[in-house]
């Protein structure tokens, strides 16, 4: 009872944020990006003073101008322009290179300043932290994207095969809102248990509780390179689970257009 209360809650949640139009959701991000920016600065003068730092005239003076400074370069880096659902390594470089050129700014107005105002080692503290904390956010919910929500009449997707194909499958039916991928099944046991883009990697052993337990409708199996007596094993151990199978065709006719990944389902 308590499992299906929170996938409703969750599930009402993603339908809130999926409604949101692109502008909207911008304002949330910025407003999100603005509660680890003030949070960064306070920590960092609480850890550099050795105590809780008091919220003042001086401390709401130093965070205007810092903030006045951040947003218009955060902005004009279009660090926005990634969706919070999707965030990847292009995303944390847009902004690493946001805060580097936002560090860079104050740093040389600092040059030009009385360097008591605020030290550069605080400085470069604060600017760390916003990137642990800003990229944490994004990566929190891109993970709660991928793991915590579902699609209601829609579908719950495994893949089997953790290679190219199958992160191309994976990466093709996230932009799907029909689709939502769990995750992905290996016979090779280095990568069992590491994540790829979000989606962690299972033990093809798990087949059954996994597709229980998370609800699991279709299992994709992209491995091109399957002989047909391994195709024959893999599909005998999915006989007895009570879930759709499909196998991946030529790669190239997705790649080339001539037939859509949503076609296998």
């Amino acid at each position: 009872m308590l499992f299906k209360q929170k996938n409703f809650l969750v599930n009402k949640i993603k339908l809130f944020f999926d409604k949101l139009n692109r502008h909207t959701k911008i304002i949330i991000a910025i407003i999100i990006d603005s509660f680890c920016f003030l949070f960064s600065v306070w920590l960092s003068l609480s850890l550099f003073s050795g105590e809780l730092h008091k919220i003042d005239y001086l401390f709401l003076h130093l965070i205007s101008i810092l903030f006045l400074l951040a947003i218009p370069v955060f902005l004009a880096c279009r660090l926005y322009k990634h969706i919070f659902r999707y965030f990847s390594l292009d995303g944390l470089y847009e902004l690493f290179k946001a805060v580097f050129i936002y560090s860079t700014i104050v740093l040389i107005i600092l040059l030009f300043l009385d360097k008591q105002l605020f030290s550069i080692n605080f400085f470069i503290m604060h600017s760390l932290l916003f990137i642990i904390m800003g990229s944490s956010v994004r990566i929190l919910f891109n993970y709660f994207y991928t793991n915590y929500t579902n699609v209601g009449n829609g579908r719950t997707v495994m893949v089997y095969g953790a290679g190219m194909a199958g992160r191309q499958i994976a990466a093709a039916l996230q932009f799907n809102n029909l689709f939502l991928v769990k995750g992905f099944f290996d016979d090779n046991p280095k990568l069992q248990g590491l994540r790829m883009a979000g989606w962690k990697i299972y033990n093809p052993n798990r087949i059954e509780k996994i597709v229980k337990d998370k609800g699991i409708t279709d299992i994709i199996i992209a491995i091109p390179s399957l002989s047909n007596l391994e195709r024959q094993r893999i599909l005998k151990s999915l006989e007895k689970i009570d879930v759709n199978v499909k196998t991946l065709p030529n790669i190239n006719k997705i790649l080339s257009g001539e037939m859509r990944v949503t076609d296998l389902l």
